[in-house]
């Protein structure tokens, strides 16, 4: 196990708290604010270091149950990432943008990184779910090499 996740939930079912351990059961962040949408999917949170210092808040933004992209923070406010999501008609993803903003470790000056990614779709089983997706990446002006996941689906009747 290299990583883990502890949710508390209030007696509403609400989750009050989040807290992460690594791969040793070492607590190493814990997660306050967070959303729930009415289908179960996290909307929003803040990260917080041991030592209660604020490291970063995040919000998911979703199409009911389909994730169609987010956002994140630093401590300071400051947007350092965000990814929309155009989806077709069954809920796959068609094409992502993100964009990505990192100190440089030379210049210490802000560095944008901006990636598309699109998705195609070859073969569907008999519920009409993709067995086969490629995507298609491309990342400040370079593309690199398709990757395509195969996927077989077992249904229990």
């Amino acid at each position: 196990k290299t990583y883990s996740l502890v949710i508390e939930y209030d007696s509403t079912g609400k989750p009050t708290i989040a807290k992460t351990y690594d791969s040793t059961g070492k607590m190493d962040a814990y997660y306050t604010d967070l959303g729930l949408s009415k289908y179960g999917k996290y909307t929003s949170g803040k990260e917080y270091h041991l030592d209660s210092t604020l490291k970063l808040s995040w919000e998911n933004n979703y199409d009911s149950t389909h994730y169609i992209g987010g956002s994140g923070k630093d401590s300071t406010g400051k947007v350092t990432y965000s990814s929309t999501i155009k989806l077709d008609n069954l809920g796959n993803p068609e094409k992502m943008e993100e964009t990505a903003v990192t100190k440089d470790s030379a210049t210490k000056q802000d560095v944008t990184k901006k990636t598309t990614t699109t998705y195609t779709y070859g073969g569907t089983d008999s519920h009409g779910n993709w067995t086969e997706q490629t995507e298609h990446l491309t990342s400040d002006d370079k593309t690199k090499v398709p990757h395509l996941y195969k996927r077989v689906m077992t249904y229990k009747q």
